[in-house]
């Protein structure tokens, strides 16, 4: 990595954590034309994000572990091949039952962009410059669930759904030359772990039987899934509770990461001034407050752009 400057370096291990992002939160704004075209219903439409979803949280557990044993740049190569036929599949698919199977497969390797990002990190920097490159990175992972939904929907819009796949076949194989021309292998031989499934079993049992980690777990967990209730339906609110084209999808999804990226912001600020248990207190009870307002704007006021805010806020 010492012929790129910092900012081309983070713009590469940036965009490798933006995978996930990319073949999930562009798909949101075309669920009603995909049920429309395929004419399914909108809960089988809805599986595909499920299925995607349930693959990668499992992979999840193995990236990691292969990634260790096999080197950084070859298992995200063979993802990104795996991504770019999926998603040129995806465009001649003529059943939901189609899609089920293809971004289940697409869910099965796209969380290796976001673990190898953060392994890349490890291997390459250490100490404040490890620290600002996971800031920066953070920030791009941040940044593409505000722009991709509005891109996938201004495609959806102008080409139908099928566009998406196609723009992402197009992306993958960007990637694909870019990492196999300038991202080195950052994990020498000698570093290696070969996959022992003994080993791992005990350490996944250790970790599992720890009440303090899965308590934290199960919160950090919910917190998200009552924020992605939100991004899944986020085609559904804006057309059915405000009338608005799917294009205006952007509505939902702009407060939530203004909201994000204000919290990162501020997070240190707050850890410092009220310590973490404080801060954590106040974040729980923020965040009572914030569905006890989203429950009463949805009971007595009619549907407007008001009805997002809490999004913003939680």
């Amino acid at each position: 990595m010492a012929h790129l400057t910092s900012l081309q370096a983070a713009l590469l291990l940036g965009s490798m954590g933006t995978l996930a992002t990319l073949w999930s939160d562009m798909l949101f704004p075309a669920i009603i034309s995909i049920q429309q075209d395929l004419h399914t219903s909108a809960t089988a439409v809805q599986q595909t994000v499920s299925l995607f979803f349930v693959a990668n949280a499992f992979m999840c557990l193995w990236h990691g572990v292969l990634s260790d044993a096999w080197g950084r740049r070859k298992p995200l190569l063979i993802g990104l091949v795996v991504l770019v036929l999926t998603s040129l599949l995806s465009l001649l698919a003529t059943r939901i039952e189609h899609l089920w199977i293809l971004r289940t497969v697409q869910g099965l390797v796209v969380g290796l962009g976001h673990v190898l990002c953060r392994a890349a990190i490890r291997d390459l920097y250490s100490g404040e410059a490890a620290q600002k490159m996971i800031a920066h990175t953070s920030l791009m992972q941040t940044a593409g669930p505000i722009i991709l939904p509005m891109l996938g929907g201004w495609l959806t819009w102008m080409w139908g759904w099928r566009a998406v796949f196609a723009f992402l076949g197009a992306v993958g194989v960007l990637m694909l030359l870019v990492y196999a021309r300038h991202l080195p292998e950052s994990l020498p031989p000698a570093r290696r772990q070969a996959i022992r499934l003994g080993s791992l079993w005990r350490n996944y049992r250790l970790v599992l039987g720890s009440p303090w980690f899965m308590r934290l777990s199960v919160a950090h967990s919910c917190n998200w899934a009552a924020m992605y209730l939100y991004v899944a339906a986020g085609p559904q609110l804006v057309t059915h509770l405000l009338g608005r084209p799917p294009t205006d999808v952007y509505l939902v999804f702009t407060p939530m990461m203004a909201g994000l990226v204000a919290g990162f912001l501020c997070l240190p600020r707050l850890l410092r001034r009220w310590g973490t248990q404080r801060t954590m207190y106040l974040a729980y009870a923020g965040f009572a407050l914030v569905n006890l307002l989203n429950v009463m704007l949805a009971a007595w006021v009619p549907s407007s752009l008001m009805h997002l805010l809490p999004l913003a806020a939680y």
